[in-house]
């Protein structure tokens, strides 16, 4: 059976609508595998996001923004100490926004 990507599985956690504990348990999920992804990964992520309708790329860096600002919670990954991959990501995304319609 076919599994899921990691960059497919990121995006997907970080376009949801999704708010209150809810939400921020995905966006913690979210964040776990960004620590385990390659950079093969993260230029999937990069390509795949760039795909997306621009609504859907507003989502995900308004989300990444979020999740950059998040506290810790009980059994799920801490973002303190990875806000600085977060703030990668968030650049990268934002770095080519100009340039499309």
């Amino acid at each position: 059976m076919p599994l899921p990507r990691r960059a497919g599985l990121i995006l997907e956690k970080l376009v949801t609508d999704r708010t209150g504990e809810k939400g921020d348990r995905d966006l913690l999920v979210a964040l776990g595998l960004l620590m385990t992804a390659s950079l093969d990964d993260v230029l999937e992520l990069d390509s795949t996001y760039r795909a997306l309708a621009p609504e859907l790329r507003y989502a995900a860096r308004s989300n990444l923004t979020i999740l950059s600002l998040m506290a810790p919670r009980p059994g799920m990954p801490d973002p303190r100490p990875e806000r600085a991959r977060i703030v990668d990501l968030l650049r990268r995304l934002e770095s080519g926004e100009a340039d499309l319609p």
